[in-house]
């Protein structure tokens, strides 16, 4: 999530809208955009006749996770969290939903994915202050600790945990939902903080459902912008997990890890995809991915439950990202998703916030992607009733301008002999070269990913 080590000074001044209110607390300046799709959101509601809590879709938060700060220019800030619950009240989507109580995770929770003595430095790392501050770096010069990230770790990694379990029982109605949650999780490894993440909260709640639920095969789809560096290491032996990435990749831009070959180890070769994509990709690129990989790739892996590292860092306008995904198009991702667990998993999808560094912006995404699962959950049309398309390519592109998904079946992307079980993406790297190395043509990452990820034998 950040983009490279001692650039932080850098983030000064790159949000306008938003400001540090006193005493740390986060104020900010809404956007008349968020405020226009706030209203058109609430305008929805209204007119569908959603009742309080009953909207069959859970989230989960605490604002407990705002006490969590450092250096007053990071980008990782309690303003990202406290903006994205601002937006929801606004929009009514926080009253409509199942609001699931927050917990802590557990040492032994927290220990199917960590080693004990990670889990013990983030206990500790309250004390690790720098002289004068109320804030240090014990993990590095990117990654601040302050007296309340203990509690607020614990508490983002059981916020997503408290998700699970509620959506996982036979005795309610909703079966998916998202965490908004902080600090982030998905490039923090078995033993090491990295990245503004302490513990890998996808990946200790993937560990949980499969441990306490019984559920034996699980995606993980990570759509932040920076590689899940520490997700993909931690399951990149085991063949019940499915951890697909797609981000931008290059020789200068964190972690610098995801290339296309890393597809897994040993019995687990295939079970991890790497999509890497060149700076400023966007609506047309996810959508191509979507359609020619993550749609054949689920229906081969066949899960009983799909994770979202649900960053928002490749949205248009977020000052670390630089690329151009809109806030409709994260929302289309989702329902596509969506769709995809409704076919293989009865519809059990749990999005976690991850990384984005735009307040606004991030939170007007995280309206797209909530609206889109009560849209989706009660069978209904978004509000200005049309689905998310993107633009059709120039005519001198090779890439089909087509929806990931037809309203039809989500086997449709992936019906054998036709074109959609075709994989391929554009800006493929192949492997840890530079950015000045000739990205893949379409029929070398046709035949690459047909060998190396689509042979799954689930």
């Amino acid at each position: 999530m950040p983009h490279e080590a001692g650039q932080l000074a850098t983030m000064a001044g790159s949000e306008p809208d938003m400001a540090e209110g006193n005493a740390g607390h986060p104020t900010s300046i809404t956007s008349t955009q968020a405020r226009s799709r706030a209203e058109a959101t609430k305008a929805w509601l209204d007119a569908n006749s959603f009742s309080e809590s009953q909207g069959r879709v859970a989230l989960v938060s605490d604002e407990a996770m705002l006490l969590h700060a450092g250096p007053p220019n990071h980008p990782e800030r309690p303003a990202r969290l406290a903006e994205i619950l601002r937006q929801l009240d606004m929009s009514g989507l926080h009253s409509i939903c199942k609001k699931v109580t927050s917990r802590e995770a557990t040492k032994e929770e927290l220990m199917r994915v960590h080693t004990e003595n990670h889990v013990e430095l983030v206990s500790k790392s309250a004390t690790a202050k720098k002289k004068g501050k109320g804030w240090g770096l014990p993990f590095g010069p990117d990654t601040y600790a302050n007296e309340h990230t203990p509690h607020c770790s614990f508490l983002s990694a059981g916020c997503l945990l408290a998700l699970v379990d509620h959506c996982l029982q036979d005795t309610v109605n909703e079966r998916c939902g998202m965490a908004l949650i902080r600090p982030p999780g998905h490039h923090a490894g078995a033993e090491k903080a990295s990245g503004f993440c302490m513990f890998n909260n996808v990946a200790v709640a993937v560990r949980h459902a499969q441990s306490e639920h019984g559920l034996k095969r699980v995606a993980i789809i990570d759509w932040d912008v920076h590689h899940g560096n520490g997700t993909n290491d931690v399951f990149s032996e085991d063949d019940s997990v499915l951890f697909f990435s797609l981000h931008r990749y290059d020789s200068t831009f964190f972690p610098g890890t995801g290339y296309a070959e890393d597809v897994g180890k040993s019995a687990a070769r295939g079970y991890t995809v790497n999509v890497p994509l060149d700076k400023g990709f966007g609506d047309l690129d996810v959508a191509h991915v979507m359609r020619y990989l993550i749609c054949p790739v689920i229906e081969k892996f066949a899960p009983e439950a799909i994770f979202i590292s649900a960053g928002f860092d490749a949205v248009r306008g977020d000052p670390l990202g630089d690329c151009r995904v809109s806030p409709e198009g994260f929302g289309w991702m989702t329902r596509c998703l969506y769709r995809l667990a409704q076919h293989y998993c009865e519809g059990r999808l749990f999005l976690a916030l991850e990384g984005g560094y735009n307040p606004d912006l991030i939170a007007q995404c995280t309206v797209e992607c909530v609206r889109t699962l009560l849209a989706e959950v009660h069978d209904l049309a978004g509000p200005g009733a049309e689905d998310f398309v993107p633009p059709a390519p120039s005519p001198s592109s090779s890439l089909p301008g087509t929806p990931a998904m037809l309203p039809a079946s989500p086997l449709f992307c992936a019906s054998n002999g036709s074109e959609a079980s075709q994989p391929s993406t554009p800006s493929l790297r192949p492997d840890g070269t530079p950015p000045s190395s000739p990205a893949l043509g379409r029929k070398a990452c046709c035949d690459f990913f047909a060998r190396e990820v689509l042979d799954l034998r689930h």
